[in-house]
């Protein structure tokens, strides 16, 4: 069933019940200060259950990774449209849920650390969190 979306004549407070964000939703492990960048040997490392690097035929399935370039590009560079188009070249994806590797794509609730490269030739990291409300998910 579709989320239930406002009828236009009710009054904000009833509208903005629906909507409402969750902050208690999401752990605590993809909340405050952005993570570091992984360092080199976090996929043999202890933490290396909650990583998985996404393999090139997963990029090409899940293009929506490329949105998530182009928005750390943009935070970054006001002109980005010069930029584009981007090749995204590495993503690791760390959860804290136990789930398969390649499930690790779907969690509602990651961090992705992604390399990709400007059609200029410049080398770019991102960290992006993705949360959502499971129960808007």
């Amino acid at each position: 069933m579709p989320p239930q979306v406002p009828a236009a004549g009710r009054n904000r407070e009833a509208r903005g019940s629906l909507w409402r964000w969750d902050p208690n939703a999401v752990d605590k492990f993809y909340t405050g200060v952005m993570p570091s960048w992984l360092q080199d040997d976090a996929l043999t490392g202890p933490n290396k259950l909650q990583l998985h690097e996404v393999k090139d035929s997963e990029l090409q399935d899940n293009e929506w990774l490329n949105l998530y370039a182009e928005i750390a590009l943009s935070s970054e560079r006001p002109d980005m449209e010069t930029y584009l188009p981007l090749k995204v070249k590495k993503v690791v994806v760390r959860t804290k849920e136990d789930v398969e590797p390649s499930m690790k794509l779907k969690s509602s609730n990651a961090i992705f650390y992604m390399t990709f490269k400007t059609h200029r030739g410049h080398e770019c990291k991102a960290i992006i969190r993705q949360t959502r409300d499971a129960n808007l998910a």
